[in-house]
């Protein structure tokens, strides 16, 4: 953490203002850190949503989930991912004005993991449409 201090003379009369410097460093590298969750989280829903799109238009690939399967029938389910998507974007949007960094850890933390979920459908997906086309 010695490059924090660069530029802030470190006598006695200043140690105040040094540690409101390293607190305010570490909190703006976590709110980056959450912008980047926020766009991995956007990534991979919008990765999971094109490769259903495109899956479920060959005739031998079928949704398995019945939750998906029946907004996907009722029409509800295009609309129902971007809600998620603006969801997600409106956490980070709420994280960010806050102060706690508590907040910011929760909202990175459930972002991520839903991040990875997504991610991993997608892919999954995709290992499934190239199967269904080779």
């Amino acid at each position: 953490m010695k490059w924090l201090f660069q530029g802030i003379p470190q006598d006695s009369s200043n140690n105040s203002y040094g540690m409101l410097y390293v607190k305010r460093r570490i909190k703006m590298e976590n709110k980056n850190i959450l912008i980047f969750i926020m766009f991995f989280f956007v990534f991979s829903c919008a990765l999971d949503h094109v490769t259903t799109t495109y899956g479920i238009t060959l005739p031998t690939v079928h949704e398995m989930n019945p939750n998906v399967r029946y907004l996907i029938e009722s029409g509800f389910w295009h609309g129902i991912d971007l809600f998620i998507i603006s969801s997600g974007v409106y956490l980070v949007a709420m994280a960010t004005v806050s102060k706690s960094n508590a907040v910011i850890d929760l909202t990175a933390r459930l972002l991520s993991t839903m991040g990875v979920v997504r991610f991993y459908a997608g892919f999954h997906n995709l290992y499934t449409i190239l199967q269904a086309l080779f």
